[in-house]
């Protein structure tokens, strides 16, 4: 699958008017989804290799690139839940797909089946660096600190 057309969204929970899905303008990169488990050792001192146990998940930060443009309304959007530390909803939007999210009664996102999404809950930006180089656009490398298992929804 290509990444072409993949989209990263979240819920605004502090839209005048109420939470809104919103999706984040010019996304260059999406890395470290993930949730490694620890290894939890089982071994008995009659073995003669070490044995081991699946045990929790620790997830770890996801990071994004931006384009960053202090004017575009989504990425002034993650820098205010960045230094407020609001918890939120993500959902990344594969490209096998055009198709939005909205929300459902709950607030929660409400994913059409027409495209596959990867869906991170509780979550917060957890540091929006911005990086000025020499002969360069402006660009942030936003992390985001995961909470339990990424979501992954198939296309129907």
């Amino acid at each position: 699958m290509k990444t072409q057309g993949t989209h990263l969204f979240v819920i605004n929970p502090s839209a005048t008017g109420g939470p809104e899905v919103v999706r984040i303008a010019c996304v260059t990169s999406i890395d470290g989804v993930e949730a490694p488990r620890d290894q939890l050792e089982s071994t008995c001192l009659e073995s003669l290799a070490r044995t081991y146990v699946a045990g929790m998940a620790t997830p770890g930060q996801m990071t994004f690139g931006l384009n960053f443009e202090p004017q575009d309304e989504t990425h002034q959007l993650v820098y205010d839940l960045w230094t407020s530390g609001t918890s939120v909803e993500l959902a990344i939007g594969f490209g096998d797909g055009t198709s939005l999210p909205t929300l459902d009664s709950d607030d929660q996102f409400d994913l059409p089946t027409s495209r596959s999404w990867m869906v991170l809950h509780d979550s917060f930006f957890a540091n929006v660096p911005v990086n000025f180089a020499l002969n360069a656009l402006v660009a942030a490398t936003v992390s985001v600190q995961l909470s339990g298992f990424p979501e992954l929804i198939g296309k129907a």
